[in-house]
């Protein structure tokens, strides 16, 4: 016997959702999201032991084709192969029966991103100087603004869209001043791809061999942002697509992207700063990640923070970087400890993005180090200043409309699945609005703590009201008894179950 489903009217809202009432209840407060101190944003690294195995599988992608490759042809050029490597960063935090497809998806992405920017490259080289990093400019925005979309309507983790954007950056960089070709960049980022998805195939034999003998899989739990094939409650990926179609959050994010960027990008190129790229990606770091003003404020600190200490670590390395094997194993641990911070504290990962970034572009220290690195401070200014001010001057109470139209997605979520209690995509509908809509609510109190208090008791009791429902399900799969195995006859026996006698 099934346990009997949960009459709907137990669990669908009596009142609309987007109109929450002014006073706060008293007795309904905890649980309310906080600010995070100024300490935790600027100095805090929790988690990063966590990820020492995704720095060493990060560096090992990356050294394993630089070195191969320094090896047979004596050059740098194998340094390029990062661009392909960063798709390891991709895998991390996954369960091992998708990280491999994670990998190799992004991995397809980033050659074609590097694609992209080569041929742009190649491209700038005979154009106007102007019309050349406008160009690139643009097909930097055109990969920021797609990419932020899909991977906010996915719920993807960091590192999101930024990777592949500085990948079609620095394609187009290496190209433009001819210090690689088309077909080394492809090639190369090629190669840095295939590694990474070695290395995490390599890194997932242990998993599967734990999974194998009954042991969890402690590296990935619960459920990630990539469906699990051996669930049902993960969300596919076609339907995180339909539910967070026309979200004001997403359009939110696009609008605020690409607009800033436009505006750093033609600013740079206005007050003739030498790479007006390096504004774009700036802009793009800040707001790719969502609509949060005050995380995003911060990491425009971060980043110039970070970018200031960059360059002088950059410069302190600028000697021994001239040995080839040397600047091949920097940029193989530069790339590890960015995978280590890059979640966890963004201006500790600026330090070494900045160099990595720098080295990159040119496969060797600055020429001129100092004009060099004083230009790319210019323009990180530029980059943060429209950043933050696109954030706080563009659709100011942003976040009052993201928080409305997340409760309504719950309520009709709570209505559908109660309605259809044994319907699992309705569940799994639920499930997904009510992690939106708890992201909504901490980024409202973020950044209008007074207003979201007063909204907090209505958010709560609707959002209690879908976990209950959620847990009724739960109970209720528990409960209903395991179908019986299949009897299977022996090899030769009747179908229909009798004795098998003597032939001939």
């Amino acid at each position: 016997m099934t346990a009997d489903p949960v009459p709907a009217a137990e669990h669908t809202p009596t009142a609309d959702p987007t109109q929450l009432p002014d006073r706060p209840d008293p007795t309904v407060h905890e649980g309310f999201p906080h600010r995070p101190s100024v300490r935790t944003i600027l100095f805090g690294v929790a988690g990063a032991r966590s990820r020492i195995g995704g720095a060493l599988r990060a560096l090992i992608a990356v050294a394993l084709p630089g070195l191969v490759g320094l090896a047979v042809s004596g050059g740098v050029g194998a340094a390029v192969s990062t661009l392909g490597a960063f798709a390891v960063v991709y895998g991390e935090r996954r369960l091992h029966r998708v990280r491999w497809q994670v990998v190799c998806g992004y991995g397809v992405v980033l050659v074609g991103c590097a694609t992209a920017g080569a041929l742009v490259g190649h491209g700038m080289r005979s154009w106007p100087t102007t019309l050349g990093w406008i160009v690139l400019c643009a097909l930097m925005i055109a990969i920021a603004v797609g990419a932020a979309v899909w991977v906010d309507l996915l719920r993807e983790p960091a590192p999101g869209s930024f990777l592949l954007v500085l990948c079609a950056e620095l394609a187009g960089v290496l190209v433009a001043h001819s210090t690689a070709s088309v077909g080394a960049v492809i090639g190369w980022t090629a190669a840095g791809a295939g590694s990474a998805l070695l290395v995490t195939l390599c890194a997932a034999l242990p998993d599967v061999w734990r999974s194998r003998t009954g042991r969890a899989d402690t590296d990935s739990p619960g459920i990630t942002s990539t469906p699990d094939p051996e669930r049902t409650d993960t969300p596919t990926v076609a339907e995180r697509l339909r539910w967070g179609h026309r979200s004001v959050r997403t359009r939110t994010l696009a609008l605020r992207l690409g607009l800033a960027c436009v505006i750093a990008g033609g600013a740079a190129i206005a007050v003739g700063l030498p790479r007006p790229d390096w504004a774009v990606i700036t802009a793009a770091m800040i707001l790719h990640q969502g609509p949060d003003r005050l995380l995003g404020s911060w990491r425009g600190v971060h980043r110039l923070v970070g970018t200031v200490l960059g360059v002088l670590v950059l410069a302190a390395l600028a000697v021994p970087l001239q040995i080839p094997a040397v600047l091949i194993i920097a940029v193989a641990v530069l790339m590890a400890v960015t995978e280590v911070f890059l979640v966890v504290n963004y201006s500790i990962a600026m330090i070494v993005i900045t160099p990595l970034a720098m080295i990159l572009g040119e496969l060797a220290p600055p020429a001129s180090l100092g004009p060099t690195l004083f230009a790319r401070i210019l323009e990180t200014v530029v980059g943060v200043t429209v950043a933050v001010t696109v954030l706080w001057v563009v659709l100011p109470r942003a976040h009052r409309s993201i928080l409305a139209d997340a409760n309504a997605r719950v309520a009709a979520s709570i209505t559908d699945a109660a309605t259809e209690p044994d319907s699992l995509p309705h569940h799994r509908r639920l499930d997904h609005a009510l992690r939106t809509g708890a992201a909504a609510l901490r980024h409202a109190a973020h950044c209008e703590p007074e207003w979201a208090r007063r909204r907090w008791p209505a958010h709560h009791g609707l959002h209690t009201s879908g976990r209950e429902l959620l847990a009724d399900r739960e109970r209720a799969a528990t409960a209903a008894p395991m179908p019986a195995p299949p009897i299977r006859p022996r090899p030769g026996a009747p179908q229909d179950g009798s004795e098998a006698g003597p032939t001939g």
